[in-house]
């Protein structure tokens, strides 16, 4: 059900303090183009989820669908919005996808190790 994005998103959630993040953060640490990207993903994934946990979206006043309740709790602060993920979600994340993390895991270990040889391997020498 959750692709490798997906399954990178709620990861990150569950390793940060809290499980709460802003969506800057979130664009800072997992690499995307822009805080809308960020949002962008949220929905796509609340739209995913929101069966499972019975979640109906509210309409806003200019009636759009609010999707991002589904998985978290938000709370606005000065110049900022920090989503706090929804303990049911982390719960059911973490019972059914903990093998996916584990294998993100070791892609991405591998992946540093191969960027490390690359980068050791045009770095000039120094004289012995």
């Amino acid at each position: 059900m959750l692709d490798e994005d997906d399954v990178t998103f709620l990861n990150y959630y569950l390793t940060v303090d809290g499980n709460q993040a802003t969506a800057r953060e979130v664009m800072h640490a997992l690499g995307y183009a822009s805080v809308g990207a960020v949002n962008l993903h949220v929905v796509r994934l609340a739209k995913k989820l929101s069966g499972m946990f019975s979640y109906e979206p509210t309409v806003k006043e200019n009636g759009e669908l609010k999707w991002w309740p589904c998985l978290f709790h938000g709370e606005r602060e000065p110049h900022r919005f920090l989503w706090t993920l929804k303990q049911p979600v982390a719960e059911w994340f973490k019972s059914n996808y903990s093998g996916e993390v584990f294998q993100l895991q070791v892609k991405q270990s591998l992946k540093d190790d191969e960027a490390r040889k690359n980068r050791l391997a045009v770095a000039p020498r120094k004289p012995a």
